[in-house]
């Protein structure tokens, strides 16, 4: 009634004012909620019994680690909604049978470091000798300026830089001179599979 919420709790006749958000959504959340939205939909109109089954089949075995080093058992829902919204982040389609995994992706290394010609830093993931990259692309964010090599960014100070699809290697000119920077990145299929984290630090250092 108004801007009061009238409830029961344990017995209790509760009344609270309405909660109103104190911030304003940016539209890549925004996006990001319509993409949840939309997806979630399709698990229930677009998928049938024996689809939604297959997707719990496909992870009967899965163990997924989470970011506090704990460990669970997603649902065929949790696996069928993290697969595609990684796809739909890539550009890839819907898929609305568990995908296979690629094959794998080699990495020799991650490396970077500021440009000798002109200020930017330039950033390479590097693949295995002999073998030919495999991956439809990969993705690089940016964490910095700092003053010093001393900082460890945490995971909200990372802020998305691009996602390559032809080149490995990319050029970052937004940048400034003697400050230190982290960039992490990692590879990606369109079907919603990712690699692992890679990550360095390059202090700019132009002439």
């Amino acid at each position: 009634m108004g801007s009061i919420n009238y409830t029961r709790w344990r017995g209790l006749a509760i009344a609270r004012t309405t909660y109103i958000p104190s911030y304003t959504p940016s539209q890549k959340q925004l996006d990001q909620r319509a993409s949840m939205t939309l997806i979630a939909a399709k698990w229930g109109d677009a998928l049938s019994g024996e689809d939604r089954l297959q997707w719990e089949r496909a992870v009967e075995d899965l163990v997924v680690m989470n970011r506090m080093g704990g460990v669970y058992r997603p649902s065929g829902y949790q696996h069928f909604m993290r697969v595609n919204l990684l796809a739909d982040f890539f550009g890839g389609g819907v898929q609305f049978v568990p995908p296979k995994l690629p094959n794998s992706v080699y990495v020799w290394r991650f490396r970077g470091g500021p440009s000798g010609t002109v200020e930017e830093n330039l950033v390479f993931m590097e693949k295995a000798l002999n073998v030919p990259p495999v991956s439809d692309g990969w993705e690089i964010y940016r964490a910095g300026p700092y003053a010093s090599g001393g900082r460890r960014p945490i995971k909200p100070e990372y802020r998305h830089l691009a996602v390559e699809r032809v080149s490995h290697r990319y050029r970052d000119s937004d940048v400034i001179d003697t400050k230190w920077y982290w960039y992490k990145a990692r590879w990606f299929f369109d079907v919603g599979f990712v690699g692992n984290w890679w990550e360095i630090q390059i202090q700019t250092d132009f002439p």
